[in-house]
């Protein structure tokens, strides 16, 4: 009979292996504390940046050892800001982003394995200009829980990576006439600062 329930046990183990051994908690993103940057090469000269601010979603993050992570996030582009006026429109409009048309930038991650420590590649699935292409980024975090003096529950993390502007048909460009390089550069450097947090209960 002892024996009979070790295998019951083992075979429950096996069949509910994440249930039995991790939780998973939902996260919101911070909207006041989370930011998208950009870098692109301008010439062959320097680097012209810029950020766009109103990102939305939830992280959920498995509460054991390995930190498993699946992010969902949607971007606004309308909140595009690199100090000039002229060029945030020119990249709002159908020449690049076309946000008219594509009002959303978004991401929706569907593997994550192990980088270097503290650190996970995570995959996904990546909406730009309505085109949709797998990347992988790397996610530095998720940070060690704290709770704010309001008692909130917070993570933190920083996503990093480079796309091609090609991929995602952000074809407009002109060339140098010295022939070596473009106006525009062919990457993309990108960053996510990202927040997460669930609210403290509210006390009767």
């Amino acid at each position: 009979m002892k024996k009979l329930l070790f295998v019951v046990f083992g075979l429950l183990c096996l069949t509910f292996p994440i249930q039995a051994l991790a939780a998973d908690t939902t996260w919101l993103v911070d909207e006041d504390h989370t930011a998208s940057h950009f870098a692109v090469e301008h010439m062959g000269l320097t680097m012209v940046r810029g950020s766009i601010n109103d990102v939305k979603g939830k992280m959920v993050l498995s509460d054991d050892q390995n930190h498993r992570v699946q992010l969902d996030l949607i971007i606004d582009p309308f909140s595009l800001f690199t100090g000039i006026n002229k060029r945030d429109h020119h990249l709002l409009s159908p020449d690049f982003l076309d946000a008219a048309k594509y009002p959303a930038i978004t991401f929706v991650s569907t593997a994550t394995s192990a980088a270097g420590k503290g650190e996970l590649n995570l995959t996904g699935n990546l909406t730009i200009h309505g085109i949709t292409k797998e990347v992988t980024l790397l996610f530095t975090g998720p940070t060690e829980e704290v709770t704010d003096p309001w008692g909130n529950r917070r993570r933190g993390g920083k996503i990093t990576g480079i796309l091609k502007t090609a991929d995602f048909g952000l074809n407009w460009n002109k060339p140098m006439p010295n022939g070596k390089s473009m106006v525009i550069g062919e990457n993309i450097e990108v960053t996510l600062d990202l927040e997460v947090g669930i609210p403290a209960e509210k006390k009767q």
